[in-house]
């Protein structure tokens, strides 16, 4: 699988574009059961910085299940980023090395009322 790769100021840019200034409220999507997550989740649910856009947000919810791609996504799964089977689709690079993370989640369009 070939990674799409940027350079950590490339994806702070793409975040900001996508989900404002605010990085609590940069979102994910993870590989394998398509859940959307947010800094903000991670930070609720008490996991650890490190996990952030390379680990399923379900490891760390209560009454975390395995979903399959169009299920509800509510808890989301347990997948981790660096084990045998390495989804995540891209790289970060940084001057202290490189990191795979989630995608970006799609974005979602202002919902100014009419």
């Amino acid at each position: 699988m070939s990674k799409k790769r940027m350079t950590q100021d490339e994806w702070g840019a793409e975040m900001r574009k996508r989900f404002g200034e605010d990085p609590m409220q940069w979102k994910f999507i993870c590989p394998v059961c398509a859940r959307v997550q947010s800094i903000q989740e991670f930070k609720d649910s008490g996991a650890p910085e490190t996990a952030v856009g390379f680990s399923c947000i379900g490891r760390w919810l209560e009454g975390k299940q395995y979903q399959e791609k169009g299920d509800d996504n509510t808890n989301g799964c347990n997948y981790a980023g660096g084990g045998l089977f390495r989804l995540n689709p891209l790289v970060v690079v940084s001057p202290d090395g490189e990191q795979e993370v989630f995608d970006f989640a799609p974005e979602v369009p202002d919902a100014t009322p009419e």
